[in-house]
């Protein structure tokens, strides 16, 4: 995702990442707000913004001056072909859009992987013997959004399933996250099954869908860390 993405990009690279996130689409929406998450000063951040706002205003004035003919070109060609131009680029657009809500909805399909519901996990947790919850969530999600579900282990996904330690004893696991379609949790998930982990477990909604549990009622079980 676009923001598992930026974590990645800020957590290598710091301020300079405010530079490249411009030229990585949908980064640039969510970096800023994960830059100030993280503690960066605002003259840091004003100084690596105006550097990146001059370096993408350089560089497509560069690439218009250096193909500006061929640019001529192009439209002379479009105008020429009218309609016809216009319907290919639809129907291009059309299938480019049906081919990544295919492979979205191929990602994410999770009928391999076991669901729990969060009635079903409080009544577990409740029970004094239930599953060690896991957050799989980055360092920089947890750190822009502190919830989270009491007692819950804090292991990324790009750590799984190294970090585990005694986690990895057989005891069965429910993961969560707060992506769209419980999708890091999903794909952790399918990490530990590989590494031959059966139980395994995914938190349907994810923290959202726990938070809103515990709104309605606040009286939640501590997850067991045994």
């Amino acid at each position: 995702s676009c923001v598992q993405r930026s974590e990645s990009i800020l957590g290598r690279w710091g301020g300079l990442s405010l530079i490249l996130a411009k030229f990585v689409p949908g980064v640039s929406v969510v970096a800023p707000p994960m830059a100030g998450a993280l503690g960066m000063s605002n003259t840091r951040f004003l100084s690596y913004e105006t550097a990146a706002a001059l370096i993408w205003t350089l560089g497509f004035l560069l690439l218009g001056r250096v193909f500006h003919s061929a640019i001529n070109d192009v439209l002379a060609v479009l105008s020429n072909i009218g309609l016809t131009a216009a319907v290919f680029c639809a129907v291009m657009l059309l299938l480019f859009l049906a081919w990544r809500y295919y492979m979205r909805r191929l990602a994410l399909g999770a009928d391999d992987i076991a669901h729990i519901d969060v009635d079903a996990l409080r009544v577990a947790l409740a029970g004094g013997n239930g599953p060690t919850v896991v957050d799989v969530r980055a360092a920089a999600s947890r750190a822009i959004d502190d919830r989270s579900i009491p007692g819950a282990v804090d292991i990324e996904l790009k750590r799984l399933p190294a970090d585990l330690g005694a986690l990895a004893d057989g005891r069965e696991l429910v993961l969560f996250c707060d992506c769209p379609d419980d999708a890091s949790a999903i794909a952790a998930a399918r990490v530990l099954l590989a590494a031959g982990l059966p139980r395994v477990r995914v938190l349907a909604g994810g923290l959202d869908a726990w938070m809103a549990a515990e709104a309605v009622d606040p009286s939640d079980p501590e997850p067991v860390v045994a």
